[in-house]
């Protein structure tokens, strides 16, 4: 911990990114071929150690387990003095960074990346002790026939020599004194670029891995100043590309760009520093909006890596290629990816890799798929040599794997090797890849377990947020910055160019606890409107969490499969000139679908599936559909006047509440949800929702009342709620327990004489964004579909049949479930606009998408939710469920997610209204309910038709007998009517969207 310690002293700043210089390079075209120099050259007293050589040659092979062994050797061999390690350290710790970061360990990589920069801090001043002008020698250096593939951009090489001469020691004893040293003034061999290129190894690195929190941290700066140029211009062009090198790492791209470009090259000659530098100035135009620049200089830099026998950094390279890659440029990167990986094969399998998996992003750019599944196969098959250890890019080719898989007909959820392809991708992003020793890595004490940049940088935002506190400017623009859920997409498009597989994890990632932290400090500083908006933005990424892949398949299909004019503005503009393979699924969508259970159905949904898995899997941000965001203050505006908008959301200990209406937004925090949670236990047990054995459900005096009244003080300031008062309707956005509590119930006065449902119109929605946009239209002129169990009298049949027929004699079109033949519930779409379910529907409570809202089609998995949210589903408008099974009538309330989750998921399946049951109840005050309100649904506003059914309800006799709920006292009442609230509270209605 002792290196995130030292991070965190720095702090958080803002940065200011200045304009990018364009980069102008040439690169002689000659070819010259002879081996690359060996390690035979080296003596005893040169520097680093042969040792170092030994690793470096391993880990070019891919052997990370063996190279990082020969690495530790090397680094106990080095020179030490009483003030510690010598410069010959820095290249041996750069590599050990290497070997880190190519495992997924950032946390013990940049302790070596840190320790190497630390060098260079404490020996400041042996650039310029170097004889530099003894640098270059006679005649010429040929480059690596590895670097054949190139022909005639193949670059020449600067000869220079590998033994340079470093002035160490003084004469001067009583200054060695001082020092901590004894060392007498000596000549001494070092290899001067190995040990340059450990640094700029070190701060590329770190500028990779900390992204925009890089230059947060003193030690970069400290060490580019340390980096002087030397005096003697043979130097020059080395160091200044470790310097371009350190402007990256300082996030200082302009410099960077501009360094590389005086630097890269001494009169058009390359030397052992060109490819980082090349590669640096890759990476900065590759995040520019025109990053197909980047391309040409990325195979610069991969052709000069392969020249100096470097395929280590010609592997970096191409990775920094892939991902910027177009239709236009996809086939010249294809043929110099293939050449590139058959050259290397016998000399750095390394860069044999990095070149295969550009090879099949360029194929799968060009939509040959045959030869990315040829390529991506020879990838697979090098990484499962035993002595291939390469974990990183193994993550990078098990996630093309799963695209090749998708774009050849596979889908996520529908075939096993995507699935686990995917699943070991993100695994290591997530941490849960193996270790140097070739086990699976373990937490070491505070030290963040992510493997990709992106979530390691959300570690260390959380980190900091968790030192500091909530509230602070800095924090609160650092976690903006990470989990914003902004309408463009969650990552900047830069991200998704970088590391595809660092961008696809992140999104995958649970962002719900940054995401609470953020409301948490948005709620302290921002306006109103912010809250609402990430109110909104956290209930939103609750959902998508549970999702494969955080929710992109969904937001893919919702895309494709929503109405145009029903979407949020960044969905719609997609669809104005959309990708080749989302405009196949529209083409797709606007056929009719054929009879359920028939061949061209299947092909039609696994041919969709397959182009909703490639979206979703290929590289950039899916904009956000299902469920739609809140933008900003137009979204507001789609609430009717009167109508308000009260939201809740639990933030751990307490619950940050809005209301909006008339454009307006009110924000407050309430007391603790434990608090609140035992009052509506109460509520619930008072009016009888929760019962022990031997008691009574109905209670004359309606103690509940008091519960009512007490619940609405501690859930809305007073001042908020005189502005409510004025409402004609509410919908609320309840979150947790608040899911089992009857808003209908709370009284409007202070003493619940009068209570919400005699003053408002009452419904829910399960996000603010769905409160106020619609998913779908109604299909009004489609029948009703009714199934019914033995549900409004489960000991009587004949009394069950009559329930039954008092709900549907008014219906004018109906259809008895399941026909004949069976239509299993996620098709019933394309026959009725709307489900209605007489029948206990128990949730299921460890995976709700295996929930079977229509009961008759258990048995089918066509019936699960899961299925509902899959192509080629086409579920009703209307879902009616007053059967369904929540934990509100139990002793120990749940959280309330068999609730919001099921409403949501419903949402994204296109279904816009819904009716469920908090408990069932049955009987005669079901059917007579249910009757009132679908009758009045073909000639009013839903919201309006549901009210009238409550107040109906409430106002009329009841038989005790007719009610499975009343037994023993209760059943002996005299006089009873529907006005209890055990037979009309229990319901809700989620209403999307305005009407």
């Amino acid at each position: 911990m002792r290196f995130l310690k030292r991070m965190m002293r720095t702090g958080f700043v803002s940065l200011a990114v200045g304009s990018l210089a364009c980069l102008c390079f040439s690169m002689n075209s000659s070819a010259q071929l002879i081996p690359a120099p060996g390690m035979d050259a080296l003596g005893e007293n040169q520097y680093p150690n042969q040792q170092y050589y030994v690793g470096l040659e391993l880990y070019r092979e891919g052997a990370l387990s063996d190279a990082s062994a020969a690495f530790g050797e090397a680094l106990r061999q080095t020179r030490r003095d009483p003030n510690g390690r010598w410069i010959d350290a820095i290249p041996v710790h750069a590599m050990l960074g290497e070997c880190f970061y190519q495992v997924g360990d950032l946390s013990a990589a940049i302790e070596q990346f840190d320790a190497a920069l630390s060098l260079a801090i404490r020996h400041r001043g042996w650039i310029n002790r170097i004889q530099w002008e003894t640098a270059i020698k006679a005649g010429e250096i040929q480059p690596s026939p590895a670097a054949s593939w190139a022909g005639k951009a193949t670059p020449t090489l600067v000869p220079f020599s590998q033994s340079l001469q470093l002035a160490t020691g003084s004469n001067n004893l009583e200054a060695s004194y001082d020092r901590g040293s004894f060392e007498s003034a000596r000549v001494t061999l070092v290899d001067a670029n190995e040990i340059l290129k450990g640094l700029s190894i070190s701060l590329y690195r770190r500028g990779i891995i900390f992204g925009p929190l890089a230059a947060d941290f003193d030690i970069g700066r400290n060490a580019l100043a340390a980096i002087e140029y030397p005096t003697n211009p043979n130097g020059r062009s080395v160091v200044g590309c470790v310097r371009a090198c350190g402007y990256f790492a300082s996030r200082n791209d302009k410099d960077a760009l501009a360094e590389s470009v005086t630097s890269s090259t001494m009169a058009g000659r390359v030397h052992a520093l060109t490819p980082l530098s090349l590669i640096t100035a890759a990476r900065v135009l590759a995040s520019r909006d025109n990053f197909s620049e980047a391309v040409p200089v990325a195979l610069q830099a991969a052709a000069a890596a392969s020249a100096v026998n470097q395929p280590e950094w010609a592997c970096e390279a191409m990775l920094v290629l892939a991902g910027c890659i177009t239709a236009e440029n996809a086939q010249t990167v294809q043929a110099n990816s293939i050449a590139m990986a058959s050259s290397h094969l016998r000399r750095g399998r390394i860069a044999t890799l990095g070149a295969l998996l550009a090879g099949t992003e360029a194929a799968l750019a060009r939509n040959d798929v045959n030869t990315a599944g040829t390529v991506v196969g020879q990838a697979a098959t090098l990484l499962q040599n035993r002595e291939v250890f390469v974990p990183r890019v193994a993550a990078a080719c098990d996630l093309l794997v799963a695209r090749v898989a998708a774009a050849r007909g596979g889908s996520l959820g529908g075939n096993a090797a995507i699935d686990e392809s995917v699943s070991r991708a993100i695994g290591f992003a997530n941490g849960q890849g193996y270790g140097l020793d070739g086990k699976r890595r373990v937490q070491r004490g505070g030290a963040i377990m992510f493997s990709t940049p992106r979530l390691f940088q959300l570690g260390l935002v959380g980190i900091e947020t968790s030192g500091r506190g909530i509230g602070g400017r800095a924090v609160d623009e650092r976690l903006e910055q990470f989990v914003s859920d902004r309408a463009p997409g969650l990552l900047p498009d830069q991200v998704w160019r970088a590391d595809h597989l660092d961008a696809l994890a992140y999104e995958s990632f649970d962002l719900t606890n940054a995401m609470t932290a953020y409301l948490i400090s948005t709620w302290k500083r921002n306006p109103p409107l912010d809250v609402l908006v990430q109110s909104d933005a956290l209930m939103r990424r609750r959902f998508l969490a549970t999702l494969p892949i955080g929710g992109r398949l969904q937001q893919t299909r919702r895309l494709a499969a929503t109405e145009r004019d029903l979407l949020v503005e960044s969905a719609a503009a997609v669809l104005v000139k959309p990708p080749a393979r989302l405009a196949r699924m529209l083409a797709i969508l606007s056929t009719p679908p054929s009879p359920y259970g028939s061949p061209e159905l299947l092909a039609r949904g696994n041919e969709l599936e397959s182009l909703t898995t490639q979206l979703a899997l290929d590289r950039g941000n899916i904009p956000a559909t299902m469920p739609p965001p809140i933008i900003g203050q137009s979204d507001l505006d789609k609430l009717q006047k009167g109508t308000g908008l009260l939201t809740f959301v639990s933030v751990g200990e307490a619950m940050i509440g809005t209301l909006t209406l008339n454009g307006n937004v009110k924000t407050w925090s309430t007391e603790t949800p434990r608090s609140i949670t035992i009052e509506i236990s109460r509520l619930l047990r008072g009016m009888g929702a929760i019962v022990s054995r031997g008691s009574t459900r109905i209670d004359s005096a309606e103690g509940w009342r008091s519960n009512s009244a007490a619940l609405r003080s501690m859930l809305i300031p007073d001042d908020v709620y005189a502005t409510m008062r004025n409402a004609e309707r509410v919908i609320v956005v309840p979150d947790g327990p608040l899911w089992y509590l009857p808003f209908e119930l709370l009284g409007f006065d202070d003493s619940a004489t009068a209570l919400w449902a005699d003053r408002f119109v009452v419904t829910y929605a399960p996000t603010p964004g769905l409160a106020l946009h619609n998913v779908a239209q109604n299909r009004l002129d489609r029948p009703t579909g009714v199934f019914s169990s033995l549900f409004f009298s489960p000991r009587d049949a004949e009394l069950n049949a009559n329930h039954l027929a008092t709900v549907t004699q008014s219906l004018q079109l109906m259809q008895t479930l399941p026909s004949n033949p069976p239509v299993a519930t996620s098709a019933l779409g394309e026959s009725i606009g709307r489900l209605v379910v007489f029948g206990v529907v128990t949730p299921n409570l460890s995976d709700p998408s295996l929930t079977t809202p229509g009961l008759y089609d258990a048995a089918n998995s066509d019936g699960t939710i899961a299925s509902w949210l899959r192509f080629p589903s086409l579920v009703p408008t209307q879902v009616i469920l007053p059967g369904f099974r929540t934990a509100g009538a139990n002793a120990n309330l749940g959280d309330g997610r068999e609730i919001s989750w099921l409403l949501t998921a419903m949402h994204c399946c296109g279904v816009r209204n819904i009716v469920l049951s908090r408990w069932p109840v049955g009987g005669e005050s079901t059917s007579l309910l249910l009757k009132e309100f679908l009758q009045e649904l073909p000639y009013d506003d839903t919201h309006r038709a549901w009210h009238r059914a409550v107040a109906s309800i409430r106002n009329t006799p009841l038989d005790p007998a007719s009610e499975p709920l009343l037994s023993g006292k209760d059943a002996a009442i005299d006089n009873l009517t529907g006005s209890s609230p055990l037979f009309w509270a229990g319901y809700l209605l989620d209403a999307s969207g305005p009407e």
